[in-house]
């Protein structure tokens, strides 16, 4: 129970940070799935470096999520805007 607990609180940490819409962070975003996705990205580079991952591995990770990042935010932008503006 303690772990969900943490774990809710961290996807509700980043769903916050989210709703305050950085300027890359489009209106018409998902930011409650955006959220629980990157919270979940982060709960398992946090168990794979326990487990003794490399840091090549996990940057990798990171980069990977990143570029998932780039495209939801692209579709998320209405037609004609430019630069999530």
């Amino acid at each position: 129970m303690v772990r969900y607990r943490r774990r809710e609180s961290g996807v509700a940490g980043a769903n916050e940070r989210l709703r305050v819409r950085p300027p890359e962070v489009p209106k018409t975003a998902p930011v409650i799935p955006l959220a629980a996705y990157y919270s979940t990205v982060l709960h398992g580079i946090a168990l794979q470096s326990r487990d003794g991952a490399s840091r090549e591995t996990l940057t990798q990770v990171v980069e990977f999520s990143m570029a998932g990042w780039q495209q939801v935010v692209n579709e998320a932008r209405p037609p004609g805007a430019l630069d999530g503006k």
